[in-house]
Formats: C-alpha cells, structure tokens, sequence
C-alpha cells in the first residue's frame, strides 16, 4: 500500500494534502520503506497526535480521511477540520493547516 500510494503521488504530488494532518504519518511510513522522493522531514509533533502506533492502522486512517477529504472538497487544500476527543470524552474542534515544504518547493520549482 506504502508503495502505491508513493506511486499516486509521483504522478500527483499536489493530492498529498488530501491526507490533512495524517500525512506526516504517511510520510514516515513512505520513509521507512525507502520511498524519499517526497523529502524527510516529518512534523513530530503531528504524526505522535495523529499515530495508532501501527503503521496498517495509521494508514488506513489516512486513507479514510483521504476519502473525506474527497467528499469534501479539500483533496488539493492546505486547510483541514481536525476533531481530538479529550479526556472527558467532549470534543474539541481545530484548523489544521498542511504545509510539507518538501513537496511545496518540488511543485513550485
């Protein structure tokens, strides 16, 4: 799946941000099986808040936001809704904004 979609990319790069917030686990996971076409640099701090901790799970959560992010007419936008449930189980809503300036700098250039 790793590859395939590494191959999507490569003919699209744009549709990354399709991915919203879960593409910096898609990019690790791109990483670790030596597809660094899309650059390394990852956002720590948003692959820990967006992680399952297993790189199947983390990509099908990708992929399904994917598909939202489809539905919804944010396949090519940096602005994506993002939903964190907390503690006690009330949900906070939060902009995110997806800027990977690997591949920002490869689609300008």
């Amino acid at each position: 799946m790793a590859h395939a979609i590494a191959d999507m990319l490569k003919k699209n790069p744009m549709q990354y941000r399709s991915y919203g917030p879960y593409w910096w686990v898609v990019k690790k996971i791109l990483l670790s099986f030596g597809e660094d076409y899309f650059g390394s640099f990852l956002d720590a701090e948003w692959v820990e808040k967006v992680t399952y901790g297993d790189p199947v799970w983390d990509l099908l959560a990708a992929w399904s936001y994917s598909e939202y992010a489809l539905d919804n007419g944010l396949i090519y936008s940096n602005g994506h809704p993002v939903v964190f449930i907390n503690d006690d189980g009330e949900s906070e809503e939060e902009a995110y904004t997806l800027v990977d300036d690997d591949i920002e700098t490869y689609l300008i250039g």
